[in-house]
């Protein structure tokens, strides 16, 4: 099959062109950033999602948030089971569910903690976190029964 020389100029520079705006929009190596989910808040100290921004010389800033939450709080064969993970650049804290006592875990900064409890039931619950430097972070949500 032969392709005239017509064909190729009209048709090539469009293709090139979608190829460069693709490899420039989503390049291959890129992390993919989920939106920015509502991560946390607290009571007069900001944990900011994460935001991504660029400067005027188009290189991307990333703020991430000192904790982050499971954005759906999950209950599946009677137990709620969610993850919570402090910025490795944070101090070490503890998280809780206001709704289940005894249902507390030890937070290690980098290392994802997981709250696993015994949870019958449905309705709001309410994930709270406290650093060890006194901040607090509270994440609320229906669980979702699976």
């Amino acid at each position: 099959m032969r392709i005239d020389r017509n064909t190729l100029r009209t048709a090539v520079p469009p293709v090139l062109a979608l190829g460069l705006v693709a490899l420039v929009t989503h390049p291959v190596d890129a992390v993919p950033l989920d939106p920015p989910q509502t991560l946390a808040s607290t009571g007069g100290v900001s944990a900011p999602a994460r935001v991504v921004t660029t400067d005027p010389a188009g290189n991307a800033q990333v703020t991430v948030p000192a904790v982050a939450f499971q954005e759906q709080l999950r209950v599946t064969d009677g137990r709620l089971r969610t993850a919570v993970l402090v910025n490795v650049g944070e101090p070490a804290g503890r998280a809780w569910v206001r709704q289940i006592p005894g249902c507390e875990i030890t937070l290690t900064p980098g290392t994802v903690g997981w709250l696993d409890c015994a949870y019958d039931g449905s309705g709001t619950l309410t994930v709270d976190v406290m650093l060890s430097d006194g901040r607090h972070m509270i994440h609320s949500d229906r669980a979702v029964v699976s």
